[in-house]
This record gives C-alpha cells, structure tokens and sequence, in this order.
C-alpha cells in the first residue's frame, strides 16, 4: 500500500466526492478511483458507499480514516523532524547500515562502513 493512497482517501472523505477530491490533488478521477478500489482490496472491505447522489464513508471508512489521520500527521512529523536535523546515518534500500558522518571525529564514510 502507498501512504499516497491514504491521502487521496482523505481528500475523498473530506470532500465526499471522488471528482473534487481529484481536483484538489489535480488527478485525473479515474485515478482516484483506483486508489480507492486498491486500498478497497488491500483491507478486504467497502470504504464509500453511495446515497443518491452523495458519497459517505462506511463503518469500515470512517475507521480507516482515524488511522489514515495519524500515520500522515507522524509522516508530516517525521517529514519536518528529519529535515531539521539533516545529516545522520545512511541506510541503504535493505535497511544496513551503511555508514554514520561522524562530523566532529573527521572520519569518511569508509572508514566507518560495517
């Protein structure tokens, strides 16, 4: 699952709308829509439901979209916190360690590869 999907959920639930959501992330609507029908699949279960001509969360929605809130506010936090600090340690795509800046001690990354 993409983090992308739960914004796009969001947009959705706030503006109970697949087309005006889609214009406010400037997506086309049928990719909104597939969005949806991924996270639909991912958790097994409806997460709109249609009433004429409006949209509103099912109980399963209105659930996800509790969680959805938090882990993008932590991202947001993460987001900020990170850029903040800058530097740090590397890791590479399977989660080594690859090698620690060690600013005050002058060392190179190769020196302090693992």
């Amino acid at each position: 699952m993409e983090l992308i999907y739960l914004q796009t959920f969001k947009e959705v639930a706030d503006r109970q709308s697949f087309t005006k959501a889609a214009e406010e992330l400037g997506y086309a609507q049928s990719s909104v829509t597939t969005q949806i029908q991924k996270l639909e699949k991912e958790y097994g279960v409806k997460l709109f439901e249609r009433y004429g001509k409006g949209l509103r969360l099912t109980k399963s929605g209105e659930e996800l979209l509790k969680y959805a809130v938090q882990m993008l506010d932590l991202f947001q936090q993460s987001k900020e916190k990170l850029t903040k600090q800058g530097g740090g340690t590397v890791i590479d795509r399977d989660h080594r360690l690859v090698s620690r800046l060690f600013s005050s001690a002058g060392r190179t990354s190769a020196e302090t590869s693992i």
